[in-house]
């Protein structure tokens, strides 16, 4: 059987991280379940995921026999979990290195923050290159049923 090739504009865009040619996302910002995607994955870091981290009650008072073990290893892989199926691609690996993106930063926020952070102009912009889209289509599509006699 012969098999061919096809190329086509599928909508993915590859974003380079911090520079590094070895670090590349790849994503559909034109997805439009994206958006309802991103819109999960911010609130269950705002929500379940940050209850969780508070749930540990860890603070510079923690000995070490009273840290849970392997609670953030697991809250960490979790979070990795639910940005790869925000992107439907695995570019927690590429974002993140293997650190935990619950680690602190120098910056003095999370890893995982920065990351979405920085990812929010491109998001916004997604957003609004959505919305000029579908207006778009919508005065194509108003101008072809009034050309059609109102149908």
């Amino acid at each position: 059987m012969n098999t061919g090739n096809i190329n086509f504009d599928d909508g993915l865009q590859t974003i380079t991280l911090n520079g590094d040619e070895n670090r590349k996302i790849s994503w559909h910002p034109g997805d439009i379940n994206f958006i309802d995607r991103f819109v999960n994955l911010t609130n269950y870091v705002e929500g379940e995921f940050k209850n969780k981290i508070l749930g540990l009650e860890i603070s510079d008072e923690t000995k070490i026999e009273d840290y849970n073990q392997g609670a953030l290893s697991e809250l960490g892989k979790e979070l990795c979990k639910k940005i790869d199926e925000c992107f439907l691609t695995p570019v927690s690996q590429a974002a993140f290195m293997g650190v935990n993106p619950a680690s602190p930063t120098s910056s003095g926020g999370f890893l995982y923050m920065n990351f979405l952070e920085a990812l929010l102009p491109l998001v916004e912009n997604t957003i609004d290159e959505f919305v000029s889209a579908r207006k778009e289509y919508t005065d194509v599509a108003a101008q072809l049923r009034e050309a059609r006699g109102g149908e």
